[in-house]
């Protein structure tokens, strides 16, 4: 018996192979044999191997982790990633959902063993990836850290693109525009070789650029590339018939100097000329602004009109002429004569004498000043000084800037003869007896004063009262919402599907509009990104719009509010920043993020876990300090006694 079992050992049987006692220690990857048995590479009890010695072995060995280098999108929606896998690996991107779990594979390729550039597309808006590696026997390699893609799919809107009549003065025609600022944009003429470039500004228009161009019909085309390289076109026509120039003419001369400065404006590069009488005629060439500056040292004297003629680098003319000139460097022949008899009673006096449309100013050492217009006959200046020596400053300034100056000493005396006594004497009695008719009139209608403040008083004590009372009801109201947060039947529903998956044992707290927002790249302005509806729940904030976006208290690392109507966060599975703002009851909407977060398991983020305990007491210290400003009723007026008439008996 013994010898049966031990030749039906012997025998091969496939269907039983896989029973033998070698497969308890290694795996046979085949009944037949073929192959090499087990992990360790032994083949002793592995039919078709006795005494085969060592053959290969399973590859059980997942590849490395792939490395991600330089991932960005480009125009058009496409993304590249370079990535580095074990050469001859299959290589999957595949984007994942709001809870990091890989959905659709959106590239595959075959690792080369070095760094390769992977190319797909995707739209408009933010994308998380996961990249794996796969070996030839099906090993599995652990995944990148996730990948966050900013995609922009369109091309930048154009709009406003218009150009204006070319000026007859410079021969420009401007062209403006709106599109997406930061964007590059270049403005081209059909069949010539002027060409426009430049950057959209913050505001997103463009309103300075300009053409020169020749006599004729055109076809502008405007290109707008954003920063990821989609572009946009737009086409205008333009038709350019100057005919004859239109160039203008300024003139510039220093007060008091021979020096006259010309400015010519044009269109750039043309040449011209510049004639003054029979005594001066400059040649000039226009800069690339349209611009040239002549020059001319001229004596005194009346001058003609100049005139400009101009033909610029089509052969275009035109010609304009200026206003007369008057070179005058002389200064004003100026006389001052101070009065010693008036100095003699208090009075400084002067007599001021100088060329007519001479500009007068009279300086006091008392830091007082006169000024008045010389015209050509003498002028008398007074002022009331108290006895003493002054230094008076007398300057005549010219129509033409020419200046004389003039200093002189005066002193000021105050011999009052018996006639300026009683005059004097007579002024302080009328102002005795007016003070004494006010005070008498005060007091009669004092009643009647203090009545109306009383109104006044009661009227705006009432206005204030009512602000208090409006501004206690919101701060009581923001209190016990915030009190009934989480509260059952505090919510505002069920659960929505299109809300998303639902989590373990998460409670809503609160529904909102909201737009999603990124810090711009400046790092000084919020981008708005998406619209939707924002929910606040015990275990996250959900925002969906075209885009679904989560931040899971677990994974927060930052919170910060911006203003009173944007909260930015930073969670560990995406590496920007990003948040919500609310488009209405902003107020709530704080407090219901703030009460989540204070509510959440403690974390990275100081504000997870702290309780609501203190949000809650601050706002009902809010309600008990506004209770200490309610305005005070005002004092009712105390009565005053009338006065009896004089003459009449108790």
């Amino acid at each position: 018996m013994g010898t049966a079992v031990l030749i039906l050992g012997l025998l091969p049987v496939t269907a039983e192979a896989h029973r033998d006692g070698c497969h308890r220690w290694h795996s046979c990857p085949s009944d037949t044999g073929s192959y090499v048995c087990g992990d360790l590479g032994y083949d002793t009890y592995c039919g078709g191997s006795g005494g085969g010695g060592l053959s290969e072995s399973l590859d059980l060995t997942a590849p490395e982790q792939p490395r991600i280098a330089r991932p960005h999108a480009v125009s058009g929606g496409r993304v590249r990633l370079t990535v580095t896998a074990e050469k001859g690996s299959r290589i999957e991107v595949a984007e994942t959902d709001g809870f990091g779990i890989a959905e659709d594979t959106v590239a595959t390729a075959t690792a080369t063993g070095g760094p390769q550039t992977i190319t797909f597309k995707a739209g408009d808006g933010s994308h998380t990836y996961a990249v794996t590696a796969t070996d030839s026997a099906d090993n599995v390699s652990d995944a990148a850290d996730d990948i966050t893609v900013d995609v922009d799919a369109e091309a930048p809107e154009i709009a406003g693109f218009s150009t204006t009549d070319p000026d007859p003065t410079s021969a420009t025609a401007a062209v403006s525009f709106d599109s997406e600022a930061g964007a590059a944009y270049a403005l081209t003429v059909s069949g010539r070789k002027e060409r426009l470039t430049g950057t959209i500004d913050s505001g997103g228009s463009v309103s300075d650029a300009a053409l020169v161009l020749p006599d004729g019909s055109y076809t502008l085309r405007l290109t707008v590339t954003d920063a990821a390289g989609n572009a946009r076109h737009a086409e205008r026509k333009l038709r350019v018939a100057l005919g004859e120039l239109a160039p203008r003419l300024t003139a510039e001369q220093a007060s008091g100097a021979d020096h006259v400065r010309f400015t010519v404006t044009a269109p750039p590069q043309s040449r011209g000329s510049l004639t003054l009488g029979d005594t001066v005629r400059r040649v000039f060439t226009t800069d690339s602004h349209g611009l040239a500056e002549v020059s001319a040292e001229l004596p005194d004297g009346r001058y003609p009109a100049p005139v400009v003629e101009v033909t610029d680098r089509y052969g275009r003319q035109g010609r304009t002429s200026g206003r007369k000139l008057v070179v005058d460097t002389v200064a004003p022949v100026l006389t001052v004569r101070p009065d010693s008899n008036r100095a003699a009673h208090g009075d400084l006096s002067l007599a001021v004498t100088a060329e007519a449309r001479t500009r007068i100013t009279v300086a006091y050492d008392a830091d007082v000043q006169d000024h008045f217009t010389a015209s050509g006959q003498a002028t008398t200046v007074s002022r009331a000084f108290s006895p003493g020596t002054y230094g008076v400053t007398v300057t005549a300034t010219d129509p033409y800037g020419n200046v004389t100056t003039k200093r002189l000493s005066v002193t000021v005396d105050d011999r009052r003869t018996a006639g300026d006594w009683l005059v004097l004497l007579v002024q302080l009695f009328l102002l005795l007896g007016l003070i004494v008719a006010v005070l008498y009139i005060l007091r009669r209608t004092r009643p009647a004063r203090e009545a109306r403040r009383t109104r006044r008083a009661v009227d705006q004590y009432e206005r204030d009262l009512a602000g208090w009372e409006r501004e206690r009801a919101r701060l009581v109201e923001l209190a016990e919402f915030a009190a009934e947060l989480g509260q059952e039947g505090s919510g505002t529903g069920g659960w929505l599907a299109a809300w998303g998956r639902r989590r373990r044992d998460e409670s809503v707290w609160w529904v909102t509009d909201a737009d999603m927002v990124q810090p711009a790249t400046n790092g000084q302005e919020i981008a708005v990104r998406d619209s939707g509806t924002l929910v606040v729940t015990d275990q996250r904030l959900v925002f969906m719009g075209r885009t679904r976006r989560e931040w899971l208290f677990a994974k927060l690392e930052h919170i910060e509010h911006v203003g009173h109507d944007t909260t930015l966060m930073r969670v560990s599975n995406r590496a920007n920043v990003s948040g919500v703002r609310y488009r209405r009851e902003t107020e709530r909407t704080r407090l219901a993020v703030d009460s989540a977060v204070a509510d959440a398991p403690r974390g990275v983020t100081p504000a997870l876990g702290t309780g609501r305990g203190l949000l809650l007491s601050r706002l009902r210290q809010g309600v008990k300090a506004h209770d200490r400003l309610r305005p005070a009723a005002p004092e009712p007026s105390s009565p005053v006694g009338r006065h009896e008439p004089a003459g009449t008996g108790v």
